[in-house]
């Protein structure tokens, strides 16, 4: 039995070969998104993915690339009270 699934490449096999090449999954905790600052504003999904795909397109490997998230969400929101996690992954 075979399952399509709609990705944004159009439909994808559930058995065919996954994502193209240089695509990133990204696995987070809400401590990075939540983060807030003094004005009481999240760091949100949008902001995270912003971090990501910049320093992607500027060449930076994947624990340079987690590195200035961390980097960014302490920026942000000036502390550091709930948990962080993030996982990258490429695809190759």
């Amino acid at each position: 039995m075979s399952h399509a699934r709609q990705t944004e490449h159009g439909p994808r096999d559930a058995t065919g070969d996954g994502p193209p090449p240089g695509d990133v999954l990204c696995l987070y905790s809400d401590g990075v998104t939540e983060a807030q600052n003094a004005a009481g504003e999240q760091f949100d999904v949008h902001r995270l993915a912003d971090v990501i795909e910049r320093n992607i397109a500027e060449g930076k490997a994947l624990d340079e690339v987690t590195d200035a998230v961390f980097d960014e969400v302490e920026q942000f929101s000036g502390r550091h009270d709930d948990d962080w996690t993030l996982l990258l992954a490429q695809r190759s």
